[in-house]
């Protein structure tokens, strides 16, 4: 069995709440980038099918990622129609979720030695620092070199390094199970997602400098996922949407949103089955990855994002909530 997305970092209940596992049929998955509602689609050369996912974009266009290809995970750099591969120095796995405009990106990778879990890592200038240790996967940064992302094996929690400190984000809300940050911006406000034991669905969340306020799309029954933020506020991510499939089971669909001042837009590749949203730049440029599948089967297991970010949950952050299920 194949992971297309990402491998299952650990069996767990928040992972497995909070890691969107779900099995669909084969399908194409192609990255995008969506300027003024016009879609502009690229993949990876040589990477599998449903593996090039866009998770960050920064102010001069430059495009971060994550694809798989027989070798197995990789980060990649887009500029200017050019592809650059990004491996950490002995990983077996490389994951990138975000860029700021200095150019230096963050990401998730593993080792050998750590087996399936991830740490997060800072490349910066032709170098690769660890900044923090398993289990956890950095999401964004920002020009001050602030970094967002998320650790823990179970009950996962937002955190933010500065300064060559981490500190937990302990959100004010009642009942929070899991927590992670998905972006931060030059203004240090910080947008993630959050599980409630009750009614255990997700909700987005903006952390501005120590005020919080949770992040719903009306209508999203299936709940709401915050992935990044520019420096203007402009917030995106995706939401979900459980409607019957029969007397006894339900399918849910995901697509992507731009929030501006509380105003949303919806972000829908056209034909696709779901879109995910991951990061924005100051123009307005979103990035982000779709799906196109048929009815759900289990022939492959798809973790994503999202984008989504960092650990299974997030990543891909990172992140990126592809999927359809039926219960």
């Amino acid at each position: 069995m194949i992971d297309v997305r990402k491998r299952i970092e650990s069996v767990t209940f928040g992972l497995v709440i909070l890691g969107l596992l779900f099995w669909v049929q084969p399908a194409w998955a192609d990255s995008f980038l969506w300027n003024d509602g016009t879609f502009t689609t690229f993949n990876v050369p040589g990477a599998l099918p449903n593996t090039t996912v866009a998770t960050g974009i920064n102010n001069s266009g430059e495009i971060v990622g994550s694809f798989v290809d027989s070798t197995g995970e990789h980060g990649f750099l887009y500029v200017n129609g050019v592809f650059t591969t990004i491996n950490v120095p002995g990983s077996t796995s490389t994951m990138v979720n975000g860029i700021n405009d200095a150019g230096q990106i963050v990401g998730s990778f593993s080792t050998s030695s750590i087996g399936p879990l991830q740490q997060s890592f800072l490349y910066s200038n032709g170098v690769f620092t660890t900044i923090n240790g398993p289990h956890s996967g950095a999401s964004g940064i920002n020009s001050a070199g602030q970094i967002v992302g998320t650790m823990g094996i179970s009950n996962e929690q937002a955190f933010l390094y500065a300064n060559g400190h981490v500190t937990p984000i302990t959100l004010p809300f009642n009942n929070v199970f899991s927590s992670a940050a998905g972006g931060i911006n030059d203004s240090g406000q910080i947008v993630g997602t959050y599980f409630t034991t009750i009614p255990g669905v997700p909700s987005g969340f903006l952390d501005s400098n120590g005020v919080f306020s949770s992040i719903g799309v009306p209508g999203a029954n299936g709940g709401t996922y915050a992935n990044g933020i520019n420096n203007s506020g402009d917030i995106v991510g995706f939401f979900g949407v459980i409607t019957p499939t029969g007397p006894y089971g339900s399918g849910e669909t995901f697509q992507g949103y731009l929030d501006d001042g509380g105003v949303f837009t919806t972000i829908a590749f056209p034909g696709a089955v779901n879109t995910v949203a991951n990061g924005i730049n100051g123009s307005g440029e979103v990035v982000g990855d779709y799906l196109f599948a048929t009815t759900p089967e289990p022939t492959s297991l798809v973790l994503l994002a999202s984008g989504l970010g960092a650990l299974g949950f997030m990543t891909r952050r990172r992140r990126n909530g592809n999927r359809t299920e039926s219960n």
